[in-house]
């Protein structure tokens, strides 16, 4: 909107963002003596955050009016959530098959889970929210599936890898449990949630990758620490 904030409800709005984020996403919990699960983080603890610009109460108001702005739509599936369940899905497959299975799959969370972010950049492939001028009525459209978006992101992650660090048949085993596992979606329409290389989407949002994106800057040594896993990589000879 074109609503002008001051610096202290700017300042409100953003604790209350990390609040609601804490809340909702956090894994750290502590068991309360009536058996509950709390969070460990005291709203007390964003009101001092915010330097005592703001009670707790005006943070519980302002999360009722952040929710209600969301339609409590907190919790969405990201292409990141996606990315850390297919990679869970390709550590059953190598097992103890695969040299250097752990650095490889730490690599493949990093570039996977950096192109999965890097992809909100791109208004195309992410969902986004139309509000009709008439009324209050939303209409969403989504351009691009986020599971397509992490699929695809791990497929060019992949293709960083040599083939003696990640032969060919590991790659295939994973494209076929996630084109199988797809398929199994039921009241779908054809090839709508198909995870595969061949798919139509999965194609064009490699090109859109390679085009708005240089995945090489991942190995740019001057942009990442000597001991990260990248690093690491390129000195056993893993990655082109």
């Amino acid at each position: 909107t074109n609503v002008r904030m001051c610096s202290r409800e700017y300042q409100l709005v953003a604790t209350t963002c990390l609040f609601v984020a804490t809340k909702a996403h956090s894994n750290i919990v502590l068991e309360s003596k009536s058996g509950r699960r709390k969070p460990t983080i005291h709203i007390d603890s964003f009101v001092m955050l915010g330097r005592n610009q703001f009670t707790a109460d005006d943070i519980i108001n302002a999360e009722r009016s952040l929710l209600d702005s969301l339609d409590w739509m907190i919790n969405p599936v990201t292409p990141l959530s996606f990315v850390s369940y297919m990679l869970c899905l390709f550590n059953n497959i190598c097992e103890d098959k695969l040299h250097h299975r752990d650095l490889i799959l730490n690599i493949l969370h990093e570039t996977s889970g950096y192109l999965a972010e890097l992809s909100l950049c791109i208004p195309e492939m992410t969902e986004l929210k139309k509000t009709h001028s008439a009324g209050a009525s939303c209409v969403f459209r989504k351009s691009y599936l986020s599971s397509h978006v992490a699929f695809t992101s791990i497929l060019i992650s992949m293709n960083m890898f040599t083939s003696e660090a990640l032969p060919l048949e590991f790659r295939h085993a994973f494209t076929n449990i996630m084109g199988q596992l797809s398929k199994e979606i039921k009241y779908a329409p054809s090839d709508t949630f198909l995870l595969h290389p061949n798919n139509h989407d999965i194609q064009h949002l490699k090109s859109m990758f390679h085009k708005f994106f240089d995945p090489k800057i991942i190995l740019d040594q001057t942009t990442i620490g000597h001991n990260h896993p990248v690093c690491l990589a390129q000195r056993y000879g893993l990655i082109n």
